[in-house]
C-alpha cells in the first residue's frame, strides 16, 4: 500500500509560542513565490528569514488565530480514485492560523460572568456563616453509617485499596479499547442496542408508549447502521484510536478534565449547601420542605433560589466549557505542530489552559448564556407542568430537545474556537455552514462513539464492582469485616470506577469533536503527517478528501 502523493511542500519554522495552534506552513504570499522558469512544472518556494516572521506578542503560552481567506487552488482533489490504494492529485498549500496579536474576543461577556461570579460568592458566604449549623443538623439524620465505622483503620484502607480497584479496572479497560477500537465499537453498539430493546420491552410491559417509541426508534437506527452503515463504525473506530493515542502521549488532557470535574464538584457542592441555607433562612428544611403551617413562599425567597439556580448552571456550563476549549486546544496544537520541525510546545496542556481562561474565556462565557437560558426555561416548565399539566410536559420537552441541541451545537462551536481563537459569533457561523454541510457524519460519528464509551463506562464500572465483591467477601471471611460497610464500599467501588471513566470519557468526547473538525477542515494537514492513518480514513470516509471552505 502506497503512501499519498504529496506534492509542492516546504516547511516553514514555526513561530515560538508555548501552544496554540501555530503552524506556519506555506501560506506564502506573492513575493514570496518564484517559479523557476528552467522548469514549467515545478514551483519553488523562497523563504524569508523567520526573525521577520516572529512576533514581540509570543509571550504567552497561546494566541487567538484567524483561519483568513481560501484559494480553491490550494486544494484540488482532481483525479482522485476512490477505490484504489492510491490517493492521487492530492496536492496542496499549507495554511496559516496565526494573527500578528492576540485577541481578546468577547469580553462583555467575561465581564458579566465576573459579576455574576462575585454576587454568587457574596450570597452564598453570607447564607453560609449565617445558617450552616442549622443546615448541618438539619441534615443530621440522613446520615447511613455511623461515623465510627469511618475512622477504624481497617475500613480506611479498604476505602483506600477499593480506590485502588477502581482505577485499574478503569486503566485497564482504557488501554484495551485503543488496542482494538474497531472491535470495541462494534461490541458497544450491539450491547447498547441490546439494552435498548430491553428499555422498550420494558416499557411496554408498564405501559409507557412514548418511551417504547423512543427507545424503539433509537434501536432501529443503530441496527440500521450495523446493517447497511458499517463503514460509519469503521470511521469511528479510527477516530477512537487516534484520539485514545493523543491522550496517552499527552495526559494532560486528562489532567485538565480532571481538573474540571474536580472544580464542578466542589462547586455543585457549594452550590447545593448554599441552596439549603437559602431556604433554611426563609423557614423552611434544607430540602425546601415546609417546617409548619408558618412556612411560606415569599418574593425574597423566590428570588434567591433562582438566582442561585441560574448562576450556579451558568458558571458549571462555563467550568465544562472552558475545560473543552482547553482540551481540544491541546489536541489542535497536536494535529497542526506535532510534525513540524520544532514539534509540539512544552507545557502545551498550560498553554492551552491560558488561552481558554483569557482570549477565549469570553467566548467561553458568551456560548454558555444561550444553554443556561433553555436550562432556565425548562426549570419553569417543570414548574408549570404541575399547574397546566399536559401543556406543562409538552414546553418542558421541547425545551429539553432544544437545549440537547444548542449544547451539542456548542460542543462544536467551542472545537473551532479551542482551534482558531475566533470570537464565538464567527465560530458559530463557521460551526453551522459545518453541520450543513458534515452535520449528519458528525452527529452519527459522535452517536457511534458514545456508545462505545458508554460500553466502556459500563464494562470497567462492573469489573470494579465484582473484584471489589470478591475481595471483600475474602476479607470478611480471613479477618472479619463490619456488615455496615460491605454493601458502602461495593457502591463506592462503583462510583469511583464510574467517575474515572466519565473523566476519560470527557476528553475523549472534546478530543474527537476538535479532530473530526479539524480533519474536515484542514485534512492535508493530517494527510502529510499521519499519511497512513489518513488513507485508512479516506476509505470509509470519502469526503474527507472535500476541503470544507469556511
Amino acid at each position: 500500500m502506497s503512501n499519498p502523493d504529496i506534492k509542492n511542500i516546504r516547511e516553514v519554522e514555526p513561530e515560538p509560542i508555548g501552544s496554540g495552534l501555530n503552524r506556519n506552513h506555506g501560506n506564502y504570499t506573492d513575493n514570496e513565490q518564484t517559479e523557476d522558469t528552467g522548469n514549467n512544472n515545478d514551483n519553488e518556494y523562497t523563504e524569508q528569514s523567520g526573525d521577520e516572521h516572529v512576533s514581540e506578542e509570543t509571550e504567552m503560552g497561546a494566541q487567538a488565530y484567524d483561519p483568513g481567506d481560501f484559494n480553491d487552488d490550494d486544494f484540488n482533489i482532481d483525479g482522485i480514485d476512490d477505490g484504489g490504494d492510491e490517493i492521487e492529485g492530492f496536492s496542496f498549500q499549507e495554511d496559516r492560523f496565526t494573527a500578528s496579536k492576540p485577541v481578546w474576543n468577547d469580553v462583555k461577556f467575561a465581564v458579566f460572568f465576573l459579576v455574576i461570579l462575585f454576587i454568587l460568592i457574596v450570597t452564598s458566604m453570607t447564607l453560609m456563616v449565617k445558617y450552616f449549623g442549622k443546615y448541618i443538623v438539619d441534615n443530621s439524620g440522613n446520615a447511613t453509617l455511623p461515623n465510627s465505622v469511618f475512622f477504624q483503620f481497617k475500613t480506611i484502607f479498604l476505602f483506600l485499596f477499593t480506590s485502588l480497584i477502581s482505577f485499574g479496572s478503569s486503566m485497564f479497560i482504557f488501554l484495551n479499547a485503543g488496542k482494538s477500537s474497531e472491535r470495541f465499537v462494534n461490541f458497544g453498539v450491539k450491547l447498547l442496542i441490546g439494552l435498548f430493546l430491553m428499555a422498550a420491552a420494558a416499557s411496554l410491559l408498564v405501559g409507557q408508549i412514548l418511551q417504547v417509541i423512543f427507545f424503539g426508534v433509537i434501536s432501529g437506527v443503530l441496527i440500521l447502521i450495523v446493517k447497511k452503515y458499517q463503514p460509519l463504525i469503521t470511521l469511528a473506530s479510527h477516530i477512537l484510536s487516534i484520539v485514545i493515542d493523543v491522550l496517552k502521549k499527552y495526559p494532560s488532557t486528562a489532567i485538565a478534565a480532571l481538573i474540571g470535574f474536580f472544580t464542578s464538584l466542589i462547586f455543585t457542592l457549594i452550590l447545593t449547601i448554599s441552596i439549603g441555607c437559602a431556604y433554611i433562612a426563609y423557614g423552611f428544611h434544607s430540602d425546601g420542605q415546609r417546617i409548619d403551617e408558618n412556612s411560606k413562599v415569599t418574593g425574597g425567597l423566590i428570588f434567591t433560589i433562582l438566582f442561585l439556580n441560574f448562576a450556579g448552571l451558568y458558571i458549571i456550563d462555563v467550568m465544562k466549557n472552558a475545560m473543552h476549549v482547553t482540551i481540544g486546544g491541546i489536541y489542535g496544537t497536536w494535529y497542526y505542530l506535532n510534525s513540524t520541525f520544532t514539534g509540539m510546545p512544552n507545557n502545551e496542556g498550560l498553554g492551552s489552559f491560558k488561552r481558554a481562561m483569557t482570549y477565549s474565556f469570553g467566548s467561553v462565557c458568551f456560548g454558555s448564556l444561550f444553554v443556561v437560558f433553555f436550562q432556565i426555561w425548562a426549570i419553569f416548565a417543570m414548574i408549570g407542568d404541575k399547574q397546566v399539566g399536559i401543556v406543562g410536559k409538552f414546553f418542558d420537552v421541547v425545551l429539553k430537545i432544544v437545549g440537547l441541541i444548542v449544547g451539542y451545537f456548542n460542543l462544536y462551536a467551542y472545537s473551532y474556537v479551542s482551534l482558531y481563537g475566533v470570537d464565538m459569533v464567527r465560530s458559530a457561523s463557521s460551526t453551522l455552514k459545518f453541520f450543513k454541510q458534515r452535520g449528519l457524519q458528525a452527529i452519527l460519528n459522535d452517536s457511534i462513539i458514545s456508545a462505545a464509551l458508554g460500553f466502556y463506562c459500563l464494562i470497567a464500572s462492573l469489573l470494579s464492582l465484582l473484584i471489589t465483591c470478591v475481595y471483600l467477601a475474602i476479607i470478611r471471611a480471613i479477618f472479619g469485616l463490619d456488615d455496615a460497610v460491605y454493601l458502602p464500599l461495593a457502591g463506592y467501588s462503583f462510583l469511583v470506577t464510574f467517575n474515572i471513566t466519565s473523566i476519560l470519557i470527557i476528553t475523549i468526547v472534546s478530543g474527537s469533536s476538535v479532530f473530526f473538525f479539524a480533519l474536515n477542515k484542514d485534512p492535508a494537514v493530517f494527510q502529510e503527517s499521519h499519511p497512513f492513518e489518513f488513507q485508512e480514513i479516506s476509505r470509509c470516509y470519502p469526503k474527507v478528501l472535500d476541503k470544507l471552505v469556511l
